[in-house]
């Protein structure tokens, strides 16, 4: 088995903290690339709404709050 085929994510669903910027928004990145759905949650509303439609809209959530 591959390294790639290692982190094969397909199917499964995560939660991304402080994912409006920075390494959050990284992370979230690097998890849809491997085929995760995703839960995004950040602070700022305005940010992360952003950041939603910057990744893919269709398989991000973005829930605000601390």
């Amino acid at each position: 088995m591959s390294r790639r085929e290692d982190f094969d994510l397909n199917g499964t669903r995560a939660l991304v903290t402080g994912a409006g910027s920075g390494i959050g928004l990284d992370m979230a990145r690097a998890f849809l690339a491997r085929g995760a759905r995703l839960v995004i949650n950040g602070q700022d509303t305005e940010k992360l709404e952003r950041a939603r439609h910057g990744l893919d809209p269709a398989r991000v959530i973005a829930v605000p709050g601390s």
